[in-house]
């Protein structure tokens, strides 16, 4: 691996031409907020549609983080995003309870596409340091692309870290910034325009699954008399031999 400086080809400031005049801002325009996190449902797959509405507070309140904390460090700061462009909520894994309660843990990954305010039509930061006499990044911002992250560590970046690898061949590095990009075009494609219709998608997915992998755990349909062992008709989560079988 070469050092990331003068010495791969890439002028005075390396790593600001490879963003501004390479990528033209992969990671700026969008800006992807990707958070994996986990809702517990106790009464497992009764009921689905009420889960609706603990879907899209888990959505609002996790875009409402990421705005909150996107800031500029100033006095007073300014705000990098208003609403996303794009909501994408994704099943990632069903995890059952391991007693007999009937609990599901659903594994998600919400990826918010977010348009930065200071990010404009020529590919340019205007509080990038290139054009200030400080740094009034958030601090993910200023991290983003160090050259001595790793896959998988904080502050990677795969076009980065493809220019340091390949010693800066502009294959190496056209074909990353390709990738990135078909990447966030796939995401934006997928993803929907309201949390509303992103939470509805993700409802699909469940089912989906459920009906492929968890058809034992399903409630009966009414009029079908259900198992001793299988969740009781009323909703409740609690097997039918302990709730209105007794």
């Amino acid at each position: 691996m070469v050092e990331f400086g003068t010495d791969i080809g890439l002028g005075i400031d390396p790593l600001y031409e490879l963003c501004i005049r390479h990528c033209e801002g992969c990671c700026c325009n969008p800006w992807w907020g990707v958070i994996h996190y986990s809702l517990v449902r106790p009464t497992g797959l009764a009921r689905l549609g009420d889960f609706k509405v603990e879907l899209l507070r888990s959505v609002n309140e996790r875009v409402d983080r990421i705005k909150k904390n996107y800031v500029t460090n100033e006095d007073p700061p300014r705000v990098l995003f208003n609403d996303p462009e794009t909501y994408n909520v994704v099943l990632e894994k069903v995890m059952p309870a391991v007693d007999s309660s009937g609990s599901l843990t659903f594994g998600l990954i919400g990826m918010f596409a977010f348009k930065c305010l200071f990010y404009n039509d020529d590919n340019q930061c205007s509080i990038h340091p290139s054009s200030m006499d400080e740094d009034i990044r958030p601090p993910h911002c200023a991290e983003l692309g160090n050259p001595t992250s790793g896959p998988g560590e904080k502050g990677y970046c795969r076009i980065v870290g493809a220019a340091i690898e390949s010693g800066a061949d502009p294959e190496a590095i056209a074909k990353a910034i390709s990738n990135d990009k078909s990447i966030s075009v796939k995401h934006m494609n997928d993803g929907f325009s309201t949390p509303e219709a992103a939470v509805d998608s993700v409802l699909g997915q469940i089912r989906e699954y459920a009906e492929k992998n968890l058809s034992h755990l399903a409630p009966k349909r009414s009029g079908e008399k259900p198992g001793r062992n299988d969740p009781c008709l009323c909703g409740s989560g609690v097997k039918y031999k302990k709730c209105h079988g007794r």
